[in-house]
């Protein structure tokens, strides 16, 4: 199914849910960092497809906070959920930093979320986030960049939907290149000391232009705000079931066989000669992970 078809099939989902009768926005004076009633109001009037992440942008960011209710976030949720799409690609999102959370929270404050609609938005958000992985081509990051920016996706996706298994399974089969290379990426950051001069594909960070490699980037959310943010035990469940040294190792055969660089593969060479060279290390590290998955971080859900 192509995008227009899983957008048409996620607001298919959520055609019962009732449009909020009222709305209130911040009733701060003189506060530009909330939405008033009537921008709120606005919102509301719009045609919901139609809506951009800079439209939603003050919603998003304040929902939970100084305004927004279940009700409302529920109805506005396929708008916010097409609008992150459209911002899978850029660096340092804004809007997607503060809807991550906004879901994390969603799943205690709205008992209105059915769990067919959960299904509904983790069958929206997957092949989205797929799609993204997909389009991953190097395997030498040099400075920050986009690449980093999907590590905190993949790893926010974890804390609201208990879907991280099967978007685990679908994106390290590798149906495509661009997925073996990100999942290389993803390896690199787990076989490599972050403060050695060892990982072939994340340059080390710099002062002048950021970027780095490490366990930071496996555990890292992307959220503005990090609202007691761990991941949900089904998915954490699993990636203790099926991560482990063996398992690396044979990825990386099966990922280097998508590629066709020699450089690409030498990059990959590498790190499978580490690996051997380094299992203990390697998982030490994975538990490193998984502790750092399990533990909450942030300020409670209030």
């Amino acid at each position: 199914m192509n995008q227009e078809g899983q957008l048409e099939q996620l607001f298919r989902a959520f055609r019962e849910v009732k449009k909020p009768t009222t709305i209130e926005g911040c009733g701060r004076e003189e506060c530009s960092f909330c939405p008033t009633t009537e921008q709120m109001h606005m919102l509301l009037n719009s045609d919901q497809r139609s809506l951009s992440a800079d439209d939603l942008q003050l919603y998003v960011s304040n929902v939970f906070i100084t305004v927004g209710t279940p009700e409302d976030f529920v109805y506005f949720l396929p708008a916010l959920l097409k609008a992150w799409s459209e911002e899978l690609d850029d660096q340092e999102c804004s809007f997607r930093a503060s809807l991550h959370p906004a879901l994390r929270k969603a799943r205690i404050r709205c008992a209105n979320l059915s769990p067919a609609l959960w299904d509904a938005i983790s069958a929206f958000m997957r092949p989205a986030l797929l799609e993204r992985l997909g389009r991953e081509q190097s395997l030498h990051i040099q400075g920050k960049s986009m690449t980093h920016d999907w590590f905190g996706i993949v790893a926010a996706y974890g804390t609201f939907v208990v879907d991280l298994p099967t978007l685990w399974e679908q994106w390290w089969e590798m149906p495509s290149t661009g997925h073996a290379i990100a999942t290389i990426q993803w390896a690199s950051c787990l076989i490599c000391d972050d403060k050695k001069k060892e990982n072939s594909v994340f340059d080390r960070w710099s002062p002048e232009h950021g970027g780095g490699g490490g366990l930071w980037l496996l555990t890292g959310y992307d959220s503005m705000v990090p609202w007691d943010e761990c991941w949900l035990p089904d998915n954490l469940s699993y990636l203790e079931r099926t991560l482990s040294v063996e398992y690396l190792k044979q990825k990386l055969i099966e990922a280097q066989q998508h590629l066709i660089d020699s450089d690409q593969k030498e990059r990959v060479a590498t790190l499978q000669s580490l690996l051997k060279k380094e299992s203990a290390r390697t998982q030490s590290r994975i538990q490193q992970v998984l502790t750092k998955l399990r533990t909450p971080e942030g300020y409670p859900v209030f």
